[in-house]
């Protein structure tokens, strides 16, 4: 259901935006929030300029993270570390119960 305004711009559903971008209704209503595609809420229904929405899945997006994350080194250092302690109890009990 496609809806005119004054400004000759065209308001469409959360549903329909969903069926052209493959986005969920939530992440459509989270753009909305954000500000970063607009619309207009009315009462519990949120409506999307279609220009807003075509403008916005132009735009390249970048994926998420591919790969390890740059702190791997760190946190393999720290289970080192953790693990150096953890041997040097283990040596100190056992040296304890032989004597």
């Amino acid at each position: 259901m496609m809806q005119r305004i004054s400004d000759n711009r065209t308001l469409i559903p959360t549903s329909e935006a969903c069926k052209i971008t493959g986005f969920s209704s939530a992440y459509i209503q989270r753009l909305l929030r954000e500000k970063r595609i607009e619309g207009r809420k009315i009462g519990a229904v949120w409506l999307i300029y279609e220009d807003s929405l075509h403008a916005f899945t132009a735009q390249p997006r970048k994926r998420g993270p591919k790969g390890p994350h740059k702190n791997t080194q760190a946190k393999k250092n720290l289970q080192e570390v953790e693990h150096a302690k953890y041997v040097g109890r283990m040596s100190e009990n056992e040296r304890k119960q032989e004597e």
